[in-house]
This record gives C-alpha cells, sequence and structure tokens, in this order.
C-alpha cells in the first residue's frame, strides 16, 4: 500500500494528515488527563469520519486509469456520502466555551486543530474528484462538479449540525432523511436556517477552493 501511494505522490500528503490527526489527539489526550474529563472525546470520532472522504478520493485515484466512469460512479457516490463529515468539523467551534477545568485557549487551540485538519482533508479529496473528472471530461465540467459538490457538501453539513443526521443513516433510516429533505428542497423559504448555513459553508468552501487552485497553479508554473 504504502508503494501505491508513493506511486501515485500521496504518501507524504497521507502522512503529514495522520501526523495532523495524531497531533489533534494528542491534545485531547492531554485535555482528559490534565481534566480527567472526557467532553472532547467525540472529536476524535468526527476526525475519523472526515478521513474516509479522502481514503475514498486516494482509491478513486489510484484506480482511475483502469476504471471505467462506470466503475468510478459508486465511489463517488460513497465520497459525496461521506464528504460532509470533513467540512462538518468547522462546527464543533461552536462547543467551545469558558470551563473551569481548563483555560479557553487550550480548548479553542484543541478544536482549531480539529477543524483545520478537517477543512485541509476536505479541500485534498475535493482536489482529487476534481483532477478525475478534469481527466475523464474536461475543466468546465470538473469545476461545474467541484460547485455542486461543494454545495451538497454544505447542506450535508447542516443536516448533520441540525438535524442530527449521520451519513449512514441514508441506508439505517432513510424515510425520515428523505422526508427531511424533501420538505426543505420544496418549501426552501420556510427554512431560512437551512438556507444561510448552506450558503455560507458554500462560500467559505469555494473561496478557499479557489484561492488551493490558483496557489497550485501558480506553483506548477
Amino acid at each position: 500500500m504504502l508503494r501505491k501511494l508513493q506511486q501515485h505522490q500521496r504518501l507524504i500528503p497521507f502522512l503529514t494528515l495522520i501526523f495532523a490527526g495524531a497531533v489533534c489527539c494528542s491534545l485531547v489526550a492531554f485535555r482528559i488527563h490534565h481534566t480527567d474529563r472526557f467532553y472532547f472525546l467525540f472529536l476524535i470520532w468526527n476526525l475519523f469520519l472526515a478521513f474516509i472522504p479522502y481514503v475514498i478520493s486516494t482509491y478513486m485515484v489510484m484506480r482511475q486509469e483502469k476504471f471505467s466512469l462506470i466503475k468510478l460512479l459508486p465511489f463517488y457516490f460513497a465520497w459525496l456520502l461521506f464528504f460532509p463529515n470533513a467540512p462538518y468539523i468547522l462546527t464543533d467551534m461552536l462547543h467551545l466555551e469558558a470551563r473551569d477545568e481548563i483555560g479557553i485557549w487550550y480548548d479553542m487551540g484543541l478544536i482549531l486543530s480539529f477543524a483545520i485538519t478537517g477543512l485541509m482533508i476536505a479541500y485534498l479529496s475535493l482536489i482529487d474528484i476534481f483532477e478525475i473528472t478534469k481527466a475523464k471530461f474536461n475543466t468546465i465540467t470538473a469545476w461545474t462538479l467541484s460547485l455542486f459538490n461543494i454545495i451538497a457538501g454544505s447542506f450535508g453539513v447542516y443536516i448533520g449540525r441540525y438535524l442530527r443526521y449521520n451519513s449512514w443513516d441514508l441506508v439505517v433510516c432513510p424515510k425520515p432523511l428523505f422526508l427531511d429533505i424533501a420538505t426543505r428542497m420544496i418549501h426552501p423559504f420556510d427554512y431560512p436556517k437551512t438556507i444561510g448555513v448552506t450558503i455560507i459553508f458554500s462560500g467559505i468552501l469555494i473561496t478557499g477552493f479557489i484561492l488551493l487552485q490558483q496557489l497550485t497553479a501558480r506553483k506548477e508554473v
């Protein structure tokens, strides 16, 4: 596996993300040791979920030359299903508040470390899907699909944070999930929070994605 990652120039980015994840987990471990409280343990689970879309997109990149578009589609839909878990960690900033057991500055750094790592994972997997789409089709299609992925992912962040659905609920309890989504699609203006969260997150993610694309293009030049 490591050899395959190296062949596709993905070993260093993958190890860097693992290192970043280890740093995040270390911050949680120190907090637990210092306070004897397990409050932020859920961040480790959220970060694990955030890695799933990157693992899927990495597999797609390594197989895109051997797989036809039809064979790649199931992996894309699986990626899209789990993609919101990566930017979702940004919303964990809502858990930041002053607590007696440790300084708020520590909790802020802890949550930010998870949020930044999750955001980087989101962008790396987005770039993977962009490059695959560009290779299979063209640049315009790649940008169009990227915008759709970001908007859909931002809507997924809302579903996860405020409706409390998980990615696997599409299989476990699809009926209430589809009902809630359909209701908001049919009557969007009855749910201003849905529109607001989706627009704000889409704007943030699109801006960052464009910046990364420009920086990458400049590096290649």
